[in-house]
């Protein structure tokens, strides 16, 4: 599961840095494969978690920023900060997130046990 995770932030990442070289530095491209392989052994939920949040955190900063004068939409923020960022709060607080989304997400989640509907009425023996 860690090198698949590994490979999949790699392959995201790398798709990212072919179509456009300028959105994003290889550093980050071989950082989230680093953080797949790391974080892996948790389970994909928590990569996704941790890209996710690298990428609110990156968002938030960008947006403080243009908001107080200091940056315009083209100015470059470094990203793998907010990669690692992203990761360390997967480990802290990534599992009960991860938990709370797998259980709203799965519609046999509720406990309740799966039946099928039958097509016709059951009579327990009687003709």
């Amino acid at each position: 599961m860690t090198a698949a995770c590994g490979a999949g932030g790699f392959a995201v990442f790398f798709t990212l840095h072919w179509v456009r070289p300028a959105w994003l530095g290889f550093g980050d491209v071989r950082l989230a494969g680093l953080l797949g392989t790391g974080l892996g052994w948790l389970g994909p939920g928590h990569l996704v978690f941790a890209l996710m949040a690298g990428s609110v955190a990156g968002l938030t900063v960008g947006l403080a920023l243009m908001a107080a004068g200091r940056a315009t939409r083209h100015t470059r923020l470094p990203f793998g900060l907010f990669l690692a960022a992203g990761a360390i709060a997967a480990l802290l607080v990534g599992a009960p997130v991860v938990h709370w989304y797998e259980s709203v997400s799965d519609p046999y989640a509720t406990g309740a046990p799966f039946t099928m509907p039958r097509p016709y009425p059951v009579t327990h023996g009687k003709t």
